[in-house]
């Protein structure tokens, strides 16, 4: 009751709970979305696969920006990424983000032209969720407002 953040949001989350919970969210990128992409019968594998990539780079690239981005805007100057369970999540939410994007564009566009989308839509991604938190600060649970942003 001493007013510190930690009296604000209350967790009885232990880091093997957050964990179990993020490979939950993560099987749902990878297994989820890449299901969901083999709608077409032209491009079910492929989509699959292009799923798979994106999803792998996406999480490396966002957990890097995310950091870089909350330090530049956030006014905390700019520091290199944390890794941990909850930078995880932030991954996996700006990779949703891209995969829904994908979504639209199966079929039609070729494979570099999906990770020139995935780098490019992570920054404005991690630009837009830094804007949203540190200088709206806006609370945004569980990340919906700023993934279906986009």
């Amino acid at each position: 009751a001493d007013g510190t953040a930690s009296d604000k949001h209350p967790s009885n989350y232990t880091p093997t709970t957050l964990y179990q919970s993020w490979l939950g969210v993560h099987a749902m990128m990878l297994f989820g979305f890449g299901n969901l992409m083999t709608f077409l019968h032209r491009h079910g594998y492929s989509a699959s696969g292009y799923t798979f990539l994106m999803t792998c780079l996406g999480l490396q690239w966002c957990i890097i920006l995310y950091s870089f981005m909350h330090g530049l805007i956030g006014g905390g100057g700019l520091r290199g990424p944390t890794l941990d369970v909850t930078m995880l999540f932030q991954g996996d939410f700006g990779v949703a983000a891209v995969l829904i994007s994908f979504g639209a564009l199966i079929g039609k566009v070729s494979p570099t032209q999906l990770l020139v989308l995935c780098f490019l839509e992570i920054i404005f991604y991690a630009a837009s969720e830094a804007v949203i938190s540190e200088v709206l600060q806006a609370e945004d649970a569980g990340g919906s407002i700023v993934i279906h942003t986009f």
